[in-house]
């Protein structure tokens, strides 16, 4: 970043709360060459390191693994699917439940994202109404219905206007 930014833009939880983070400049001696062929159709380039590692610390892993993600489905399971939202999922109390008593974002840095919750949760919805969740999906479910009984029928109609409604 050329030491532009005065603040770090990856997430920081001290205490089960967001904090914002300064960034502090640690001179690093790590050296790196790079040597690429002059022809260029040689698709290779040699990469040499010196001696000396690197002496600052790694920013916060905020990649999703496959077992935090299935954590979160299980989160997203336990609140039930139809009508859930990030932010109902994230402060239901089965969810505090399954996270030890935590906030997602308290339990795990990468679940401070709100765009991979949103997509983990969209998938469930898909997984779980394959037909969508729209007034187009109720037809599916209807035909389903007339095998019934009329008497234990949920579904006792379905009418779809001309625009879609």
């Amino acid at each position: 970043m050329g030491l532009k930014r005065k603040f770090c833009p990856h997430a920081h939880i001290v205490d089960g709360e967001q904090k914002q983070a300064k960034i502090v400049n640690f001179p690093c001696n790590a050296i790196r060459y790079i040597y690429v062929p002059k022809d260029t159709s040689i698709r290779k380039v040699l990469i040499i390191h010196n001696d000396t590692g690197h002496n600052h610390s790694m920013p916060p892993l905020t990649k999703m693994c496959y077992g935090l993600k299935a954590t979160y489905e299980e989160c997203i399971q336990a609140n039930g699917v139809l009508g859930a939202t990030v932010s109902k999922v994230d402060n239901a109390q089965s969810t505090r439940k399954m996270l030890d008593g935590k906030t997602p974002t308290a339990y795990a840095a990468p679940l401070h994202n709100k765009r991979i919750k949103r997509d983990i949760l969209h998938a469930a919805k898909v997984e779980k109404y394959p037909n969508g969740l729209g007034i187009d999906a109720l037809l599916p479910m209807f035909q389903a219905e007339m095998i019934k009984l009329l008497e234990t029928r949920y579904i006792q109609s379905y009418l779809k206007s001309d625009d879609g409604s």
